[in-house]
């Protein structure tokens, strides 16, 4: 670059590096320092280009892929407890209705044989007989539709479990 009579040199928009500055001049009388001066410069790059910033860039960009693998490893043991956490629901769903179904069943196996009991207690207790065994014929009587009773009541409440039995309130 020829600088002419001036005694300064602006070079612009450079890159990063390494560069030597080389000056070569005259005399006016024409005679040329052929070898010159020189001067090193080194031209640093912004801070967001350093060795440093590209180190802190790359950790950042690890930062983030690992939170994204934590998040996704969390997202998936949720998802996980969630589906556990459904399956035993059902479990217990499943047993609930298997024990209403045992209760109902039970229920109706002791109620068959139990009204074939209380029917001929009824008979005798019309009957005349003496005042001892027409007490425990009374006892057996009651003591069987009480039975009866009870069991109506789990039947009513399998039947409510079910669903088909609402219930409604009184008063007593």
């Amino acid at each position: 670059i020829q600088a002419g009579n001036q005694h300064q040199a602006t070079f612009t928009n450079l890159s990063p590096g390494k560069y030597t500055f080389r000056v070569k001049a005259s005399i006016n009388d024409g005679v040329w320092n052929e070898n010159g001066a020189s001067l090193r410069i080194r031209i640093l790059p912004p801070w967001w280009r350093t060795t440093w910033a590209y180190l802190l860039w790359f950790s950042v960009f690890l930062g983030a892929v690992y939170a994204a693998y934590r998040v996704q490893l969390n997202r998936a043991r949720l998802k996980q407890q969630f589906v556990l956490k459904n399956e035993q629901a059902e479990k217990l769903q499943e047993i609930d209705r298997l024990k209403s179904r045992f209760f109902a069943n039970i229920s109706h196996e002791l109620r068959t044989p139990l009204t074939l009991i209380v029917g001929p207690l009824e008979k005798l207790s019309k009957q005349k007989l003496g005042d001892v065994i027409q007490t425990q014929v009374d006892i057996m009587q009651r003591n069987g539709r009480r039975l009866l009773q009870l069991i109506d009541q789990l039947l009513d409440f399998s039947k409510i479990e079910a669903g088909s039995m609402h219930l409604q309130a009184s008063e007593m």
